[in-house]
């Protein structure tokens, strides 16, 4: 995810962030500890995980929702997207200007050919269903956390931990995340974080980082998923700024898609990344790409 026009009003082709929190101990006559980054879940990813009851997720097929989304005022994309619960294969429909994207667990396409130009197909696809599914992509294979204690943000008080990715993770392996957890339901109430998607270096997104907060949620057979969203400018010292924009789920379920749903049909034109890049997708990636 990127700095591009989303960056400018978060979107409309990338998202971002600024200066790395973990950095900002007072000079002593000892240096610091280097902080421990660690590969996989830490004590407030797991206790995540349990609130959001990520082991009955994974036991479904696929989860579908209806997502809406504006920024600037404007709506941005409003979509029907649907993805199995381990993100191996996942499929984002238009209805409104007929077009279908899928990740059938090695590419991405959009269907049908001849259809109206979508330069936006491949972030689109990875990028909301992450913040849709984040908290059940966190103990996700390449993930490795770095807990930071708390942070103040809206004038309340979160448990805070810094995700990063392994090199070749996903589609932009440079983003890193800030994960905000409610004291009392140990959900994740926020992330901040930067957009590399298409090339963007850590540097530049990391001029305008960005949060997404989860204002509201919901239970969908026992499992809470965020229904209600809002996208703010955000920096370590400040915590939230201007709004950029809102996002609500409707008609959420959890479905069996039949044979085939997740491929594309004959004719589908590949989605590569932007410039061309040759890599490829790998499932279970655990960002947004």
């Amino acid at each position: 995810m990127p700095i591009r026009p989303f960056l400018l009003f978060l979107l409309a082709f990338g998202l971002a962030f600024c200066g790395d929190p973990a950095e900002r101990a007072e000079e002593t006559t000892q240096a610091a500890p280097e902080p421990t980054v660690e590969p996989g879940p830490i004590p407030l990813v797991s206790s995540i995980g349990r609130a959001h009851r990520v082991k009955d997720f994974h036991r479904k097929a696929a989860i579908a929702f209806d997502l809406e989304l504006h920024f600037g005022g404007q709506k941005r994309l409003d979509a029907r997207i649907t993805s199995r619960t381990n993100s191996t294969a996942m499929r984002l429909d238009r209805e409104e200007v007929n077009i279908t994207v899928v990740y059938d667990g090695e590419g991405v396409y959009k269907y049908p050919a001849g259809g109206v130009e979508y330069p936006g197909a491949r972030f689109d696809l990875f990028t909301w269903q992450y913040f849709a599914l984040a908290p059940f992509k966190f103990e996700d294979p390449g993930t490795q956390w770095e807990a930071m204690g708390g942070a103040t943000l809206g004038g309340e008080s979160y448990r805070t931990a810094r995700l990063t990715f392994h090199s070749g993770t996903g589609d932009a392996p440079g983003d890193w995340y800030i994960a905000y957890q409610d004291k009392e339901s140990e959900q994740l109430h926020a992330l901040a974080y930067i957009v590399t998607y298409g090339g963007t270096s850590v540097s530049d997104a990391e001029r305008e980082p960005h949060a997404i907060v989860y204002e509201q949620y919901g239970q969908i057979e026992g499992i809470p998923i965020a229904t209600e969203w809002t996208f703010w400018l955000w920096s370590a010292e400040e915590g939230l700024g201007e709004q950029l924009g809102r996002a609500s789920l409707r008609n959420i379920s959890f479905v069996e898609p039949p044979p085939g749903f997740f491929e594309p049909e004959q004719g589908a034109v590949p989605v590569a990344l932007p410039g061309d890049r040759k890599k490829p997708d790998r499932s279970g990636s655990g960002q947004a790409q």
